[in-house]
């Protein structure tokens, strides 16, 4: 009988680790499509067009007040505007 309660408690501290060890899998694992050739062959974040120049960078993302300007990707290159 003690044997039985205790393979049922095994099974449900099993079973609980288990369920947590997916949910941590699940959100730890990165977006396996993350980065992708573009039509010019270069590496890019998915889902960003291609952008490899300041002027392409200042139209979607803020441009640093500075001299030269510079604008900045999140996670990524940093563009100055040639003069």
């Amino acid at each position: 009988m003690m044997t039985n309660i205790k393979n049922k408690k095994l099974a449900i501290i099993f079973a609980v680790l288990l369920v947590v060890g997916v949910i941590v899998l699940i959100l730890v694992r990165g977006d396996e499509d993350t980065w992708v050739k573009d039509a010019d062959g270069k590496w890019v974040e998915h889902g960003h067009p291609a952008i490899h120049d300041f002027e392409t960078c200042a139209a979607k993302y803020p441009v640093r007040e500075t001299y030269p300007e510079q604008c900045a990707m999140p996670n990524g290159p940093t563009f100055t505007k040639q003069y």
